[in-house]
């Protein structure tokens, strides 16, 4: 992916961030406290790419998400390198 990544995350690219696959990034969903909702307006799932790199950047694999530390820390990666950004 380019520098210029795009501003906005589809279901499949959120759920490979985390290496799941998206019929299990959507059942876990509910249970990640405080990840950001949705785009609304969309017929799909949509996030905001600088929503979710927030998010990952203050979650840090701290208990109560239904995210492990190595999916965390595997996202953060992937978004680190897709962005262009060293880790």
């Amino acid at each position: 992916m380019s520098q210029h990544a795009s501003p906005t995350m589809n279901l499949e690219e959120v759920a490979a961030v985390f290496g799941l696959t998206p019929r299990v990034f959507r059942e876990k969903l509910p249970r990640i406290d405080g990840f950001p909702p949705a785009l609304p307006g969309f017929k799909s799932y949509l996030w905001s790419r600088a929503a979710v790199v927030a998010w990952i950047d203050r979650a840090g694999g701290a208990p109560g998400y239904a995210l492990s530390a190595d999916e965390l820390e595997a996202g953060r990666a992937a978004l680190d390198a897709n962005m262009g950004r060293a880790t």
